[in-house]
């Protein structure tokens, strides 16, 4: 899962907020890491594009680090993480890349 490409989502729907904080547990405790931050729709700016309070973020998540280290604030202080935040794969990269030869016509 790690060193590789992966989009942070939820939905923050507290007043004011307006950016989210992507962070790294470290292995001591309360230590963070910072790996993304990203801002968050509102409805005039969400409209028919996304839900009010939406947020994608795209991370690379460091090698050692699993979808269990990743949490999401929406300030830089990292005592409130928000819940039900998703870690997706951003890009899938196939494992094959195969060729073919096509006829293109006379040149």
């Amino acid at each position: 899962m790690s060193g590789s490409l992966y989009a942070v989502k939820g939905v923050d729907l507290r007043e004011g907020a307006k950016t989210v904080f992507v962070w790294r547990r470290l292995d001591a405790e309360p230590k963070f890491s910072l790996l993304g931050s990203g801002a968050i729709s509102r409805p005039q700016a969400a409209a028919n594009q996304s839900a009010a309070g939406a947020f994608s973020v795209t991370i690379m998540l460091p090698d050692g680090c699993s979808h269990n280290d990743v949490v999401v604030t929406d300030d830089v202080a990292t005592d409130e993480f928000l819940p039900n935040v998703s870690l997706v794969p951003a890009v899938k990269v196939p494992t094959e890349v195969r060729v073919t030869r096509t006829s293109l016509g006379a040149v």
